[in-house]
């Protein structure tokens, strides 16, 4: 079996390749946030949520209701919240990416590890207005992690 890949499309002269191709552009990003296979977000240029996809509110038990703003920090577990808290705020501040790895409390009284990261959205000016960023489980990565540690 051999896997077949199609050209991509060039984009029509002066137009660069990422832009949005008006309405269908806009309705393929919204299809892509709304099924992507991991949890994606946006916050402000200062850090509050104001957007998260279906599989972000699947994986952490949170509506979007209750993500949003600051609300997100709420299930952060209890040994964790200061560290993630401080790192954000330092990211935010410093209008720097954000990268970290912490364990979230579900609605169902289980807690999973969860990679985190997000990207500063800059204007034209270099402007930070925004973060985009992702969220994974990494529950089943750490539980190795701790088999190997454990059996070394």
């Amino acid at each position: 079996m051999h896997a077949r890949f199609r050209p991509a499309r060039r984009p029509p002269a002066g137009r660069p390749a990422d832009a949005p191709e008006g309405e269908a552009g806009l309705l393929r990003s919204a299809r892509i946030a709304t099924h992507a296979p991991i949890g994606l977000f946006e916050t402000d240029e200062v850090g509050r949520c104001r957007y998260v996809n279906p599989t972000w509110c699947a994986l952490t038990g949170l509506t979007t209701a209750q993500a949003l703003d600051a609300g997100w920090m709420q299930a952060i577990d209890a040994g964790d919240v200061q560290a993630v808290r401080a790192e954000w705020q330092a990211a935010a501040m410093e209008r720097r990416d954000f990268t970290a790895e912490f364990r979230l409390r579900h609605p169902d009284g289980s807690t999973r590890w969860f990679g985190a990261s997000a990207r500063a959205v800059r204007d034209a000016a270099g402007v930070t207005v925004s973060y985009v960023g992702t969220l994974l489980d990494i529950s089943d990565r750490k539980r190795s992690e701790e088999e190997l540690f454990r059996y070394s």
